[in-house]
């Protein structure tokens, strides 16, 4: 989506002196340690306000459900952290209020009803300020198109794996969201996890919500809660709330603001064929992609067309399918058009109005069945489909036929004697009882994927004699305790792994299976500290799994 400069990470003073020699993330083999030096023992950076990365009250993660994340202070809630300003945005001014025509040249501000409006799972709308910085009446309208906005990024991305999908709004009788106006003391506005505390104190606190927050402040361009669950199933952690996701007014618009609702909703998976390996893809144009922290990765432009950066999931391999293939990632994995907080195309339609569109969305053009021009629109309503015109067809008379009558034959009859024979009886026959061989069903358990079970798992391919450094070329922060690593490799070769923990000046291992094989697992109690795995293709070359936990 955006985002392609990787700036150098800087270290804290007093934990470690020396400066990273490369940050060069893309992973490619290595024949020394020249690798980045590790960063200080803490995870969490320094502010950079200018680009909307502040990290007031987030803290390094400390829990396996937001591995290698940031947490809420105080909690086990996860977050990737601060999102930077797209291309056209600076958080050193606010996004000025819509024409009164709407964003998409509309005035309809509806979104797809659905039930009553308020029960069951909703994504709610809230503007929050601080107290006496109330501009909820000059950007109410602005607001409202804004998040109608986002169910025309959601569907229309749908569509293009031929399905439905509409945001499950809490919204009026008329269908158009609702948007509520919220203040909150200023201290809590600068803080993304106080803000949360302030706001559940109010009531906004329902499991059965995702709440999209507009912050009428100047502290981040977008941040959003993201667990980074993987599982296939309804209990998957993205499928519940209560989660927050906030966009400030630097920032506000469709686009970013389905990008933080989109982290709320379980995408972009650390697992996922493109991931960025924080939250994030790398193959552009898509609303969820850009080059992230850690990592830095370098983008790929699969989606050529520029306005798909307002649609999600270019290729719909990473997060979001309507049918994806049962064998695929997504077959597999947590799919976000599974999520109970959309509409699977079963809902009422709303009225006769069209939801706006974001300024980067392309016009649909719909023709009508007439010889006039076609008309451009830039959403698409609920789906009906227009059955052509009915078509009379005149009788067609057929003239009568007239045919000759026809002369039978004069019929001979010949009389045979007729010979009684006497009836005979013949024994019934048993037939004993046939038992039905029983029928045996052979159930063909799904084949397990490599290193399954793992609470990470990252690839990589090696030519002989060469090495990897995993996660991604970097490391990570643990705490005392157990680590845990599984290597699946090519059946042909020879592959090791070892467990390196930072010594100050050095790399050193501290645990290592150098089997004959190239399946290996790692086990290591090991003390608080920075950590990382070296893969090496003894013999033999290929691609390679390789999973681990951390304490």
């Amino acid at each position: 989506m955006r985002f392609v400069t990787a700036p150098r990470r800087a270290l804290t003073a007093g934990v470690l002196a020396l400066v990273p020699l490369s940050l060069t993330i893309a992973v490619q083999p290595v024949a020394a340690d020249r690798l980045q030096t590790p960063p200080a023992a803490t995870e969490v950076p320094g502010n950079r306000p200018g680009l909307g990365l502040v990290f007031n009250d987030l803290e390094a993660a400390t829990t396996d459900a937001c591995d290698e994340m940031y947490e809420l202070e105080g909690s086990d809630r996860c977050t990737h952290g601060p999102d930077r300003p797209p291309p056209g945005y600076t958080m050193a001014a606010d996004v000025a209020p819509l024409a009164p025509e709407g964003e998409g040249g509309t005035t309809a501000l509806a979104a797809v009803c659905s039930g009553d409006g308020t029960s069951g799972n909703r994504v709610q709308a809230l503007y929050v300020h601080a107290p006496g910085n109330d501009r909820f009446a000059q950007y109410q309208s602005s607001l409202v198109q804004w998040v109608a906005g986002i169910d025309t990024i959601y569907n229309e991305s749908a569509r293009e794996t031929g399905g439905t999908r509409n945001v499950r709004f809490v919204h009026d009788a008329s269908c158009a969201p609702i948007v509520d106006d919220v203040e909150i003391s200023s201290t809590a506005l600068s803080s993304f996890s106080r803000m949360v505390s302030e706001l559940e104190a109010q009531g906004y606190n329902r499991r059965d919500r995702k709440y999209i927050i507009f912050g009428d402040a100047r502290v981040y361009c977008g941040i959003g809660e993201f667990a980074g669950d993987t599982r296939k199933t309804d209990a998957n952690r993205s499928n519940s709330g209560p989660s927050f996701a906030r966009v400030d007014a630097s920032c506000w618009n469709s686009s970013t603001a389905a990008h933080e609702l989109g982290h709320t909703l379980g995408a972009v998976n650390n697992n996922s064929p493109n991931s960025s390996g924080g939250g994030h893809c790398t193959d552009e144009w898509d609303v969820m992609c850009y080059s992230d922290s850690p990592n830095y990765p370098q983008m790929r432009t699969i989606c050529a067309d520029r306005a798909h950066d307002a649609r999600l999931d270019c290729g719909h391999d990473d997060y979001y399918h309507t049918n994806p293939d049962p064998g695929s990632y997504l077959g597999r994995n947590w799919n976000v058009a599974d999520s109970l907080f959309l509409i699977d195309g079963g809902d009422t339609a709303p009225p006769t109005t069209v939801p706006p569109t974001t300024s980067t969305t392309q016009p649909t053009t719909t023709a009508t069945p007439t010889t006039a021009a076609p008309t451009t629109t830039t959403t698409r309503p609920t789906t009906t489909t227009s059955r052509p015109p009915t078509t009379t067809v005149p009788p067609t008379t057929v003239p009568p036929t007239t045919v000759p009558p026809t002369t039978a034959a004069p019929t001979t009859a010949t009389t045979q004697p007729t010979t009684t024979v006497p009836p005979t009886t013949v024994a019934p026959t048993t037939v004993p009882p046939t038992t039905a061989a029983p029928t045996t069903t052979t159930t063909v358990p799904p084949t397990p994927e490599p290193c399954e079970g793992y609470a990470r798992r990252v690839t990589g391919t090696l030519a002989e004699g060469d090495s990897q450094v995993q996660p991604g070329g970097w490391f990570y922060l643990a705490r005392s305790g157990f680590h845990a690593a599984c290597l699946d490799g090519p059946a042909d070769a020879n592959f090791d792994v070892k467990l390196q923990r930072w010594a100050g000046m050095r790399w050193v291992d501290v645990a290592a299976a150098t089997g004959s094989g190239a399946d290996e697992t790692v086990t290591f109690n090991g003390r608080f500290g920075i950590y990382r795995y070296r893969v090496t293709a003894v013999s033999g070359s290929g691609a390679y799994t390789l999973g681990f936990k951390r304490p």
